[in-house]
């Protein structure tokens, strides 16, 4: 994995990894490896922040066929089975997060985001895409 965390100017960072990861299921005839990115920029003020992130999950066999793929592939975005119908998990998903968040306390953020799981290949001929938002109360010990 290469991450890295630049500041910009005085309130404003950019942030990001690559990597590549292996989840090897003992069976030579399947693909183990994916590559995942992601790319961040924030911009904070006062106690307020707001930050716009987009992310990558693409593992090499990425064709939707649902097979020839580690069996031990985890689904990392937050598409669940609706209907019978469960996200095929070689594929790749694209993520866009846009975000804003005020700190009440030293150690303690309220958040608020906005985000796409782009699923790139339909499941059984529909769509996993999901779409939502996530408020949350994040502590720092």
């Amino acid at each position: 994995m290469l991450d890295f965390r630049v500041a910009i100017a005085d309130r404003v960072t950019a942030k990001g990894y690559f990597s590549r990861l292996r989840f090897g299921d003992g069976d030579a005839a399947t693909e183990d490896d994916l590559s995942a990115w992601m790319g961040e920029l924030r911009v904070g003020k006062g106690g307020w922040h707001g930050a716009v992130r987009l992310s990558s999950w693409t593992p090499d066999d990425s064709n939707g066929g649902g097979s020839g793929m580690s069996t031990v592939l985890p689904n990392p975005g937050l598409a669940v089975s609706l209907g019978g119908i469960s996200p095929v998990l070689d594929q790749a998903i694209r993520r866009i997060q846009v975000g804003v968040g005020r700190a009440i306390h030293d150690n303690l953020v309220i958040k608020g985001e906005w985000f796409f799981d782009d699923y790139r290949r339909l499941s059984a001929g529909q769509s996993t895409d999901v779409l939502g938002v996530i408020v949350s109360v994040n502590g720092r010990f």
